[in-house]
């Protein structure tokens, strides 16, 4: 995504034998609260969709966590590496 030619966010997805999820979603610290993130993940939630994808796997840090925590139930927590957290919908 672009806000007057420069990167504002970027996010990707992961499609593959046996799952499919979320790849990193980045905001630039700028458009922090902005919605540009809700939009950004309602975008690749819906490409998987449309590639019939009906669980959704995302790995993130406990610091991203809340901000998953508003589109994801259930959550699995796991605490490992950096204490990630998985949320599968």
């Amino acid at each position: 995504m672009e806000d007057a030619g420069q990167v504002a966010a970027c996010g990707g997805v992961w499609l593959e034998k046996g799952g499919a999820g979320l790849a990193w979603g980045m905001v630039s610290r700028q458009q922090h609260r902005r919605g540009l993130g809700s939009v950004q993940l309602r975008i690749r939630l819906a490409r998987l969709h449309e590639l019939g994808v009906r669980e959704v796997h995302l790995d993130t840090t406990q610091r991203s966590a809340p901000f998953a925590l508003l589109f994801f139930l259930p959550v699995t927590v796991l605490m490992g590496f950096g204490g990630w957290w998985t949320a599968t919908d």
